[in-house]
């Protein structure tokens, strides 16, 4: 039974109460007057039962609209998460442009060039594990500033939850937690 139905129910009793606990003005017995009190109660009674259909009502309507609305959020969510995928996908073949040539000289000057990478599909990672990365995947994992971003983009890439915690050095539980929280 729903709370507002007890509290109702605890409404009618009190109600009662007090209708059969007045004392009595006068020294005589009137039996018009108890039969006055009954019919008092019995109105109040229906009263009391069609403010609780009527709220019951009421209830149903907000629950039926409620269903709609959340019915309506999670295909909003699943439309931005298709959103989502596409947009990464399309970043995935955009490449980045050039810096200007006098940024280039400017930086080279300043900067002392690293070793030459070697363009490997396969990297070790900082647990000395093999990575399934290309150089293009870990730029693009470098755009990202937070780390459900690069779960979520690691995980676009078939990687495995071991391998999505081992690649951004975080624990499984973590890479659990951001892939359940994303379903949700």
């Amino acid at each position: 039974m729903p709370w507002y139905a007890w509290l109702l129910f605890a409404l009618q009793i009190i109600l009662f109460t007090l209708l059969f606990s007045r004392p009595k003005v006068s020294g005589k017995a009137d039996s018009g007057g108890a039969d006055g009190r009954e019919d008092k109660i019995f109105q109040l009674y229906g009263q009391i039962e069609e403010m609780l259909d009527s709220f019951e009502a009421y209830v149903g309507e907000i629950h039926t609209q409620l269903e709609e609305k959340r019915t309506e959020l999670i295909e909003l969510n699943r439309q931005a998460q298709v959103v989502y995928l596409q947009a990464l996908e399309s970043a995935k073949s955009v490449p980045l442009p050039a810096p200007p040539e006098n940024m280039l000289a400017a930086q080279s000057a300043q900067a002392p060039q690293p070793a030459p990478k070697h363009d490997k599909s396969k990297r070790e990672n900082g647990n000395g594990k093999r990575s399934r990365l290309t150089d293009k995947d870990r730029e693009a994992l470098g755009r990202f500033a937070t780390k459900p971003q690069k779960v979520r983009f690691l995980m676009s890439r078939g990687m495995s939850v071991d391998e999505v915690a081992r690649e951004l050095d975080i624990g499984k539980g973590e890479v659990l937690l951001i892939t359940d929280l994303d379903k949700s």
